[in-house]
């Protein structure tokens, strides 16, 4: 009989322990759920960072670059990426 009751404790025993195993894999999901949605926030301020400050850069460099560019050719509307690299040039003038 001993030996029916000890294994019934076992059991019991490695219920607790999956339970309290599957309590801690939940609380660990979601502190890397809140990780994540904390990481994708500042990715997206990040990025809007980096596209205000590329337009403020940008776009003074372009206007200057612009009056430069059409000494030499009137009419001519350069387009600049976000590197101050020239991505499109277009002539309206004569």
């Amino acid at each position: 009989m001993r030996i029916g009751t000890d294994g019934g404790r076992g059991l019991a025993e490695r219920a607790a322990l999956a339970r309290d195993e599957a309590e801690a894999a939940r609380a660990s999901l979601r502190r890397i759920q809140d990780e994540a949605d904390m990481l994708t926030l500042l990715r997206a301020v990040l990025q809007q960072a980096q596209e205000e400050t590329s337009r403020s850069l940008v776009g003074p460099v372009a206007s200057r670059a612009k009056a430069y560019m059409q000494r030499v050719l009137p009419g001519l509307e350069p387009g600049f990426d976000a590197d101050f690299q020239l991505a499109s040039v277009s002539r309206g003038g004569p």
